[in-house]
């Protein structure tokens, strides 16, 4: 009886330094899809360009290329939308910081 998944694969899971691909391995079933999750971890602002093979059971290995950057993120936040609580100077309290 022939199986209606497929199975894949990705041969390299840590592509490059800083990129990883998951899950790895799994199974398809016919007609449906995926996903697969490629994170960057960077400690800088970058712009990248990776790729990493793609294997199907029974197929040729695939090649996926892709193109990101990697942004600084940039929060402002004012002083006046920090509510510490009423904790003095010296003096400690535990409490849940809000922002406005």
């Amino acid at each position: 009886m022939p199986s209606n998944e497929a199975k894949f694969k990705i041969p390299k899971k840590h592509v490059n330094f800083g990129v990883v691909v998951n899950p790895s391995n799994g199974l398809v079933s016919t007609g449906s899809q995926t996903s697969i999750t490629v994170e960057v971890t960077s400690i800088e602002v970058i712009k990248f360009y990776i790729r990493f093979g793609l294997k199907v059971l029974g197929q040729d290995e695939q090649e996926i290329h892709m193109t990101g950057e990697v942004i600084e993120p940039n929060i402002n936040i004012l002083e006046s939308e920090f509510n510490y609580g009423g904790v003095s100077i010296l003096h400690q309290n535990n409490f849940i910081l809000k922002i406005k």
